[in-house]
C-alpha cells in the first residue's frame, strides 16, 4: 500500500515537471509556417501542449477523487511519455500511444470506480 501512495504522487510530481518541461521543450522546436503550395501548414506537434495539459488535469483529478488507476497502464504510459521527450523525431508516435493508453487507463479506473 505504500508503494502504491508513493506510486500515485510520483505520478502527479512527475506530470507536473513534464508539462513544464514538455511546454519550454514544445515552444524551442515547435514549426510554424505558411507553405507556398497550399497556403497554410500545421503540424501535430503543436497539439501536444494542449493534450498534456489534459492529460495532467485529469490525472490530477483523478488522484483528487481517490480513483484508483492501473498501476501497470500507468507506468507504460509514464515511460513512453519519457521516449517522446528523449526521442524528439519520435515525438508524435510516442505521445499519441501514450495518451491512448492514458485514455484506456482512465476509462477503466472510472467504470471500476462506478463498478462498485
Amino acid at each position: 500500500m505504500k508503494y502504491l501512495a508513493f506510486f500515485i504522487k510520483f505520478i502527479f510530481l512527475f506530470l507536473i515537471s513534464y508539462f513544464v518541461i514538455g511546454t519550454i521543450i514544445i515552444n524551442i522546436t515547435g514549426e510554424t509556417g505558411i507553405n507556398k503550395t497550399v497556403g497554410w501548414a500545421w503540424d501535430l506537434t503543436s497539439f501536444i501542449i494542449p493534450l498534456s495539459l489534459i492529460y495532467f488535469s485529469t490525472y490530477s483529478a483523478l488522484f483528487l477523487m481517490k480513483i484508483k488507476t492501473n498501476m501497470l497502464f500507468s507506468i507504460l504510459s509514464i515511460l513512453l511519455l519519457l521516449f517522446s521527450v528523449l526521442f524528439k523525431n519520435y515525438i508524435t508516435v510516442f505521445f499519441l500511444i501514450s495518451f491512448l493508453i492514458f485514455l484506456s487507463n482512465v476509462i477503466f479506473s472510472i467504470y471500476l470506480k462506478f463498478k462498485k
